[in-house]
């Protein structure tokens, strides 16, 4: 579980706090269950830990397992998808979007289904950023097709280089989790 490593590497927190739910093959959420033995999605579960680690820690952060058009579990008549985990718990998201050829397109397409499918805030980061003429380029070239601030995060960067600005935005995200009932 090589997310799951960095965290407990990076920011020595066990698989207990970090994750509800492994699996053995990296496949998307959704047929991770289905192919799992037994196993099946709690939502209440999900969510009560959520709260749980918003009383513990300052910020929680939940990746999107594939991205954030990607289904999590597949019901009997519906999917549970990573747009409504966002919508039943996060206070924002940051949106990474890649920083070298295909970049814009990805991020049009990623802001068009996040401005029509989830109710809060989107931070637009650009991962792995080498300050190349292209990704000046398609950093420019967002930022105007979208209307918001592109972030940059340099390739092989640690969470100290953050830009000041964005954690600024970052800080200013109103908690809700405390006053949902």
């Amino acid at each position: 579980f090589p997310d799951l490593e960095v965290f407990k590497n990076e920011c020595d927190l066990s698989y207990d706090i970090t994750s509800l739910y492994t699996f053995k093959q990296p496949v998307s959420p959704h047929l991770a269950f289905k192919m799992a033995d037994q196993i099946f999605l709690n939502k209440q579960r999900v969510l009560d830990k959520v709260k749980v680690l918003d009383k513990e820690f300052d910020f929680i952060l939940v990746e999107g397992a594939g991205g954030i058009g990607v289904p999590i579990y597949e019901d009997t008549d519906d999917f549970y998808m990573t747009k409504d985990l966002i919508n039943d718990c996060a206070d924002c998201v940051i949106s990474v979007l890649p920083s070298k050829l295909g970049a814009i397109s990805d991020a049009i397409v990623h802001q068009d289904y996040v401005n029509q499918n989830v109710s809060v805030n989107n931070f637009l980061i650009m991962n792995r950023y080498t300050d190349s003429y292209i990704e000046k380029d398609n950093q420019m070239t967002i930022e105007k097709l979208t209307n918001k601030t592109v972030y940059t995060f340099e390739e092989h960067a640690t969470y100290e280089n953050f830009s000041e600005a964005f954690l600024k935005q970052l800080i200013g995200v109103k908690n809700e989790l405390h006053t949902t009932t």
